[in-house]
């Protein structure tokens, strides 16, 4: 089982997805041309989210 419970989303412009407290489930389909990934919530704790609170704002100060 992993212990992963963020999933970030980067573009050529940067991060357009981010979010922390999540389970994430890869699906090849299309015989390998498309890759779907269901992005679930999972229960965390107010310290988690507090500390990618914290991330995400250091992150966004200019």
């Amino acid at each position: 089982m992993s212990t992963t419970n963020r999933f970030v989303l980067v573009d050529e412009t940067g991060r357009i997805y981010d979010r922390t407290g999540v389970s994430v489930e890869l699906s090849e389909q299309d015989g390998g041309l498309t890759l779907k990934v269901f992005v679930k919530p999972t229960t965390e704790s107010a310290e988690a989210k507090a500390r990618h609170l914290t991330r995400l704002s250091e992150d966004l100060k200019p």
